[in-house]
């Protein structure tokens, strides 16, 4: 959803509003982080509700791509 995603971090622990939400288009760029660091994105997401899927069980699976600049 529209201004949902946050970055959060050592340096954000709390949340940082990612002012470019293109998590959905292009990506988010999270910057750099040296070996064992770890940055999540944490984002709001709407789904249709059960009455709009059809009698099949679906799982909805996150994925992320991380790749080198």
């Amino acid at each position: 959803m529209k201004d949902s995603t946050r970055l959060l971090n050592s340096n954000n622990p709390n949340g940082l509003l990612v002012q470019h939400d293109n998590i959905t288009d292009v990506g988010v760029h999270i910057g750099g982080y040296q070996p064992q660091a770890v940055g999540y994105l944490a984002f709001t997401a709407m789904v249709a509700t059960g009455d709009q899927f059809d009698c099949t069980p679906r799982t909805l699976v996150p994925l992320a791509t991380v790749l080198p600049q």
